[in-house]
């Protein structure tokens, strides 16, 4: 997977895993697709899954993924004023940083986090809530 130019990270929980977006995903389509890895070709989503069984239309799957990728845009709106430090960076990465902000455990702290970061947590679990529902791996897997 990295002489395909992906970047490969160990997760605890997850094993290995993938940046997101990924590095060969271009101009709307997978430049690796005929090469892509064993994971790439065995992840089914939970809307592409809904799909193969006719439970949604193709039309409500692709207005699920647009609303997807707008959240994605706003939320890195949100990133770039709440957190400039993670604007240019992976979303993983500023999405790590506000999972840390939210397991503040000194009360005054939390408050004033909740103060100054309010509106990018709340978005922010919303995010993971919406991708984990849609499009997390179909069957439980995350």
């Amino acid at each position: 997977m990295r002489a395909a130019g992906l970047e490969i990270w160990k997760d605890a929980s997850h094993g290995h895993l993938m940046a997101q977006p990924c590095a060969q995903y271009r101009g709307g389509c997978c430049e690796a697709y005929n090469d892509r890895p064993r994971q790439c070709r065995n992840f089914v989503c939970v809307t592409l899954a809904r799909f193969e069984k006719g439970e949604v239309s193709m039309r409500e799957a692709l207005r699920l993924a647009e609303l997807l990728r707008e959240k994605r845009r706003f939320l890195n709106g949100l990133i770039a004023t709440h957190l400039p430090e993670f604007a240019d960076r992976p979303l993983r990465e500023a999405l790590r940083e506000t999972k840390r902000l939210l397991e503040i455990r000194n009360e005054k702290e939390a408050r004033e986090i909740q103060e100054r970061h309010g509106e990018l947590l709340v978005h922010t679990i919303a995010f993971r809530k919406f991708r984990k529902e849609y499009f997390g791996q179909a069957g439980g897997g995350e």
